[in-house]
Protein backbone atom coordinates (compact mmCIF):
# COMPACT_ATOMS: atom_id res chain seq x y z
CA UNK A 1 0.00 0.00 0.00
CA UNK A 2 1.57 3.41 -1.52
CA UNK A 3 0.59 6.68 0.83
CA UNK A 4 -1.08 9.06 -1.76
CA UNK A 5 1.08 11.57 -3.72
CA UNK A 6 4.43 9.18 -2.99
CA UNK A 7 6.35 7.58 -5.75
CA UNK A 8 7.04 3.64 -5.51
CA UNK A 9 10.52 3.11 -3.94
CA UNK A 10 11.44 1.05 -7.04
CA UNK A 11 11.15 4.01 -9.26
CA UNK A 12 12.86 5.89 -7.35
CA UNK A 13 15.79 3.59 -7.40
CA UNK A 14 15.97 3.43 -11.00
CA UNK A 15 15.67 7.29 -11.76
CA UNK A 16 18.98 7.43 -9.43
CA UNK A 17 20.57 4.95 -11.44
CA UNK A 18 19.28 6.65 -14.37
CA UNK A 19 20.33 10.12 -13.24
CA UNK A 20 24.22 9.27 -11.95
CA UNK A 21 24.52 7.78 -15.69
CA UNK A 22 23.46 11.02 -17.15
CA UNK A 23 24.95 14.04 -14.89
CA UNK A 24 27.43 15.84 -15.75
CA UNK A 25 30.14 15.71 -13.57
CA UNK A 26 33.70 16.95 -13.91
CA UNK A 27 35.12 15.25 -10.92
CA UNK A 28 32.28 11.76 -11.32
CA UNK A 29 31.56 12.94 -7.21
CA UNK A 30 27.97 13.60 -7.68
CA UNK A 31 27.31 10.60 -10.14
CA UNK A 32 29.14 8.00 -7.62
CA UNK A 33 27.14 9.88 -4.63
CA UNK A 34 23.83 9.67 -6.38
CA UNK A 35 24.51 6.15 -7.60
CA UNK A 36 25.33 4.63 -4.24
CA UNK A 37 21.94 6.36 -2.57
CA UNK A 38 20.24 4.69 -4.96
CA UNK A 39 22.04 1.53 -3.99
CA UNK A 40 21.46 1.90 -0.63
CA UNK A 41 17.76 2.79 -1.15
CA UNK A 42 17.52 -0.39 -2.78
CA UNK A 43 19.47 -2.13 0.15
CA UNK A 44 16.92 -0.64 2.95
CA UNK A 45 13.80 -1.26 1.01
CA UNK A 46 14.33 -4.95 0.52
CA UNK A 47 15.77 -4.91 4.08
CA UNK A 48 12.63 -3.32 5.06
CA UNK A 49 10.54 -6.12 3.14
CA UNK A 50 12.29 -8.71 4.82
CA UNK A 51 11.42 -6.96 8.56
CA UNK A 52 7.87 -6.41 7.53
CA UNK A 53 7.31 -10.24 6.34
CA UNK A 54 8.99 -11.13 10.09
CA UNK A 55 6.79 -8.61 12.06
CA UNK A 56 3.77 -9.71 10.59
CA UNK A 57 4.61 -13.67 11.12
CA UNK A 58 4.96 -12.61 14.98
CA UNK A 59 1.99 -10.72 15.25
CA UNK A 60 0.12 -12.96 14.00
CA UNK A 61 1.32 -15.22 16.25
CA UNK A 62 0.77 -13.38 19.01
CA UNK A 63 -2.96 -12.32 18.16
CA UNK A 64 -3.62 -16.11 17.97
CA UNK A 65 -2.62 -16.45 21.45
CA UNK A 66 -4.32 -13.45 22.80
CA UNK A 67 -7.69 -14.01 24.47
CA UNK A 68 -10.77 -13.22 22.06
CA UNK A 69 -12.65 -11.01 24.76
CA UNK A 70 -13.13 -7.65 25.26
CA UNK A 71 -10.03 -6.24 26.38
CA UNK A 72 -8.19 -8.82 24.47
CA UNK A 73 -5.23 -10.01 26.94
CA UNK A 74 -1.72 -11.26 26.05
CA UNK A 75 0.68 -11.82 28.64
CA UNK A 76 4.07 -13.94 27.93
CA UNK A 77 6.81 -14.78 30.11
CA UNK A 78 10.18 -13.79 30.03
CA UNK A 79 13.12 -15.43 30.26
CA UNK A 80 13.22 -13.97 33.94
CA UNK A 81 9.59 -15.92 34.60
CA UNK A 82 8.13 -12.40 34.87
CA UNK A 83 4.77 -12.66 33.02
CA UNK A 84 5.26 -9.41 30.20
CA UNK A 85 1.49 -7.55 29.23
CA UNK A 86 2.19 -7.35 25.12
CA UNK A 87 -0.89 -6.34 23.69
CA UNK A 88 -0.65 -3.01 23.15
CA UNK A 89 2.70 -4.16 21.47
CA UNK A 90 0.83 -6.40 19.33
CA UNK A 91 -1.75 -3.40 18.78
CA UNK A 92 1.18 -1.08 17.79
CA UNK A 93 2.99 -3.68 15.32
CA UNK A 94 -0.65 -4.02 13.99
CA UNK A 95 -1.01 -0.86 13.02
CA UNK A 96 2.33 -0.04 11.87
CA UNK A 97 1.84 -2.63 9.31
CA UNK A 98 -1.28 -1.63 7.98
CA UNK A 99 -0.61 1.71 7.84
CA UNK A 100 -0.08 3.27 4.21
CA UNK A 101 3.38 3.76 3.15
Amino acid sequence: MKAAGRTETATLIAAMRELSLEIISDDGVANAAISEAGDRLGEQAREISALRQHLEVMVTVLERLRTARENKYANVESRSGDMVYVSGAIDSARAFLDRPR
